[in-house]
């Protein structure tokens, strides 16, 4: 352990660091007690001190020590070095904790920590920390770039990249991660909240086209699915912005995604013709498709697959926004012009297509209309909707995703059915 957090990026040290104590605060204030992590283990021991005397001073844990003690244990610098599950538990013992599950996990990059990290094997080291993690997760203080040292010498993968390699593991950030600089090319520095679930998500391939195939002739009427050959060219394209999502190895969903840009390029051309906009370095995201097999909607994946790129998008050099060419669900029930609709809102003051109203609770802005992008839609007379994301200011308004719907249709309408139309 060290305690050389304060040489990490002196501009943003003072910000990181108030919102890593803010979070810590938060999770020690939940109630109830006994629902709280038993112990904290950090890499950093002047860290872990300064987040105890906040704890001590600012949580409800504060009046329950006694009853339920906090233990501070070290861990290694060197994120490979990590110990398995039956060693850490062993450890974990020796400070009165019989279940490991209840340590919330923090790692820090500071620069005693950075050569260990910069030779790590991140797509490793994450499946050791899946291991590892109970319901309280790990908090993350990631160093991307190392300021002084010229450009392209990196203590750790990029932001996105740093994401992905835990999502492979099955460790997803439980909300948006924070990133410093909060706009600009490069992220220096990322602070994430990971938690593990039931699936992984990663780079799609041409051992999937099987899979992608099946989900396209699932999520899509005839008219509007793509050819294998169609999905191959993605995959080939820009192989960096497919990804696929697995439970128990087996795919059930896919997004696809290229960089474009501007947005200007999607007013004059079809959706089978996009892939000519593609620019490796183009600032803007495309969302192509989101594709998750039917029977397993009732797990919100494509939401979460969803917020998996929005969150990565954030992170990326270069990428400066997001966009999407949506289609409107239930415009074909209406009686009004298409760019009425579109922008209606029910008595709540939501949209109330439930696809343009998903994108808006999401963070996005519904932009208008781009005629002829899907020419066979008939149900929204070939016309796209272009909906955009500013990615480094994007609110997720998580109330209104998760209300009823008083004034909707009965028709119950599923995130994932809605996600059939992206």
């Amino acid at each position: 352990m060290q305690t050389d957090l304060n040489s990490c990026v002196p501009d943003y040290l003072a910000d990181v660091v108030s919102v890593l104590e803010e979070r810590v605060v938060a999770i020690f204030n939940q109630v109830p007690i006994q629902d709280q992590p038993a112990g904290i283990a950090c890499n950093d021991d002047g860290l872990l001190k300064r987040l105890y005397e906040a704890i001590c001073r600012k949580t409800r844990r504060r009046a329950a020590l006694k009853d339920y003690p906090l233990a501070l244990i070290g861990i290694d610098n060197n994120p490979a070095a990590l110990p398995d599950a039956l060693a850490y538990a062993e450890l974990f013992k020796a400070h009165g904790i019989q279940n490991p599950a209840q340590i919330l996990y923090l790692y820090a990059v500071s620069d005693s920590a950075c050569l260990s990290a910069e030779t790590a094997d991140w797509a490793s080291v994450f499946p050791r920390w899946a291991n590892l993690l109970g319901p309280h997760g790990l908090i993350v203080l990631a160093r991307h770039q190392r300021p002084f040292q010229g450009a392209g010498r990196h203590a750790i993968p990029d932001a996105g990249m740093f994401l992905t390699h835990a999502a492979n593991a099955g460790l997803f950030a439980a909300i948006q991660p924070l990133r410093y600089p909060q706009t600009g090319p490069v992220c220096n520095m990322s602070l994430s909240h990971f938690e593990q679930r039931d699936y992984r998500i990663r780079h799609a391939d041409d051992n999937d086209l099987s899979a992608l195939m099946h989900l396209e002739q699932l999520c899509w009427p005839p008219a509007l699915q793509a050819s294998a050959a169609q999905l191959a060219a993605r995959l080939k394209l820009y192989p960096d912005g497919q990804f696929v999502l697995l439970i128990d190895g087996q795919v059930v969903g896919v997004i696809y995604s290229q960089r474009i840009a501007d947005t200007n390029g999607l007013r004059d051309i079809s959706a089978e013709q996009v892939s000519r906009l593609h620019r490796g370095d183009g600032p803007v995201v495309q969302l192509i498709a989101v594709n998750i097999q039917p029977d397993k909607q009732h797990c919100n994946l494509g939401d979460q697959l969803l917020e998996f790129m929005l969150q990565r998008c954030s992170l990326m050099p270069g990428v400066e926004s997001v966009a999407a060419v949506t289609r409107c669900k239930d415009y074909r029930q209406q009686d009004m012009p298409l760019h009425d609709y579109i922008n209606k809102r029910n008595a709540q003051g939501r949209l109330i297509d439930p696809v343009l109203r998903f994108h808006e609770l999401h963070g996005a802005r519904i932009e208008g209309l781009i005629a002829g992008y899907r020419h066979k839609d008939e149900h929204n007379q070939g016309y796209g909707v272009l909906v955009h994301y500013d990615i480094h200011r994007r609110v997720r308004d998580e109330l209104r995703r998760d209300e009823p719907d008083q004034a909707d249709a009965p028709e119950t309408v599923s995130r994932q059915e809605i996600l059939r139309f992206v």
